[in-house]
């Protein structure tokens, strides 16, 4: 997507290298931005990716990707678009990247699916005009069970309302609630 970690964190810590794997009119179009706005892109590598047609280590193949460093991968808005066959091989393949991964991800909660939720329906219809719908819903055990089974271990497991109340300033919709989630997970020890 059209996120901006790499910029957050490119000074904040020290990076050897940044994949950034995404559909490729998005890279095309976000590589643009951003060399449109910056002289200087280091470290940062832009591997295109339909996830339905191609797996990471056929994305990273050809980049300068090192599976025996610490690799910290950032799952936004995705999962939510797969089916959970393919979360389920995507998660596996990703445990598999390296040999010291951690997984951030966020995920969607089956109260969106409900149709009765007046709020979930108007969140899920903002979404319809671009054609977008998500297609799997977990709760917080059904994601720790995906993560064991794809032997990936669950460092947290919060809803996304937590984050947003644990700062002063950001007063959260509480009709949010189980609307989503977010998971750190690893293949080394919890």
């Amino acid at each position: 997507g059209y996120d901006t970690n790499y910029l957050l964190v490119k000074d904040k810590i020290k990076i050897q290298q940044f994949f950034e794997l995404d559909f490729p009119a998005t890279q095309q179009r976000k590589r643009n931005i951003l060399q449109n706005h910056f002289k200087k892109l280091p470290n940062i590598h832009f591997c295109e990716i339909d996830l339905k047609q191609k797996s990471i280590h056929q994305a990273l193949k050809n980049s300068n990707f090192e599976n025996d460093r610490l690799t910290f991968i950032i799952i936004e808005g995705v999962l939510s678009y797969l089916t959970k066959p393919e979360i389920e091989s995507l998660l596996l393949e990703l445990s598999k990247l390296s040999s010291q991964v951690k997984i951030i991800a966020d995920y969607r909660k089956p109260v969106l699916n409900q149709q009765k939720n007046s709020i979930a329906k108007q969140w899920t219809r903002s979404f319809s005009k671009y054609n977008e719908k998500y297609v799997s819903f977990y709760n917080e055990p059904e994601i720790a069970e995906l993560l064991n089974k794809t032997k990936l271990n669950v460092l947290e497991n919060k809803d996304l309302l937590d984050l947003w109340i644990q700062s002063d300033e950001v007063k959260p919709n509480n009709q949010l609630i189980d609307f989503g989630g977010i998971f750190l997970a690893t293949n080394g020890k919890p």
